[in-house]
C-alpha cells in the first residue's frame, strides 16, 4: 500500500470527527512514514510498518472524549431519507427508553466505581476527627486531673490517629484504583461503540 492509499483510508476511518482533528492525525501519519522513508525504507515498506488504517482510527478515537465519539459516529454519512426518519419517529418509543436506560446504567456504574472510595475518605476523615476528639478529651483529663479520663482519651487518640493513617493509604490506593477502572470503563465503551459503527 502506498501513503497516499494509506492516508485516504485513514481519512475515510475517522469520518465524522472534524475535518482539522481528521487533517492533523493523517499528518502525523504522513511525517511518520516520511520520517521511516528517509531512514531508508521504500513507502511500500515504510507503510507496511505502522498499524493497519483502520487501527490507527480506533487508536485515535479512543483517546477522544466519548460525547465526541457518539456525535461522529451518530452523524450519517448521507442525508435520510422521509421513510427513515419516519421510522425514527414511530420507533422512537422503543429505542428512545432503551437508549436512555443504557445511558443510566452507564452513568450508575461508573458512580458506583467510586462509591468505596468516598465511602473510605468518609470513614478515614471520621477517624482523624476522632483522634482530634481524643486529644481533647485528653487535654480536658489533664486540666481535670483526672487520670482515668486522660488515659482513655489518649487510647481513643492513638486510635483513631493510627486508623485514620492506615484508612489514609488505603483510601489513596482505592482512589487509584478507581481512577483506572472508570478509565478501562469508559475506554471499553469507546472502544463497543467504535466497534459497532465498523460492523454496521
Amino acid at each position: 500500500m502506498d501513503k497516499e492509499s494509506y492516508l485516504a483510508r485513514l481519512r475515510e476511518a475517522l469520518y465524522g470527527l472534524p475535518e482539522a482533528d481528521i487533517e492533523t492525525s493523517a499528518q502525523y501519519y504522513a511525517e511518520l512514514i516520511e520520517d521511516r522513508m528517509e531512514d531508508g525504507l521504500g513507502e511500500a515498506e515504510a507503510v507496511a510498518q505502522l498499524p493497519s488504517p483502520e487501527e490507527a482510527a480506533q487508536e485515535i478515537l479512543l483517546d477522544k472524549p466519548l460525547a465526541q465519539i457518539v456525535a461522529a459516529r451518530v452523524k450519517p454519512r448521507r442525508k435520510l431519507g422521509a421513510w427513515e426518519i419516519i421510522l425514527l419517529v414511530l420507533g422512537s418509543p422503543v429505542w428512545l427508553p432503551l437508549l436512555l436506560t443504557f445511558g443510566i446504567l452507564v452513568l450508575t456504574a461508573y458512580l458506583l466505581i467510586w462509591v468505596v472510595a468516598l465511602v473510605l475518605w468518609s470513614v478515614d476523615l471520621s477517624a482523624a476527627v476522632g483522634a482530634v476528639g481524643g486529644l481533647a478529651g485528653m487535654l480536658g483529663g489533664i486540666l481535670q486531673r483526672n487520670l482515668s479520663m486522660e488515659l482513655f482519651a489518649t487510647g481513643a487518640a492513638l486510635a483513631g490517629a493510627g486508623l485514620a493513617i492506615l484508612l489514609f493509604f488505603a483510601s489513596l490506593w482505592t482512589t487509584k484504583a478507581s481512577a483506572r477502572l472508570g478509565r478501562a470503563l469508559l475506554r471499553s465503551l469507546k472502544a463497543s461503540i467504535i466497534g459497532k459503527e465498523k460492523a454496521a
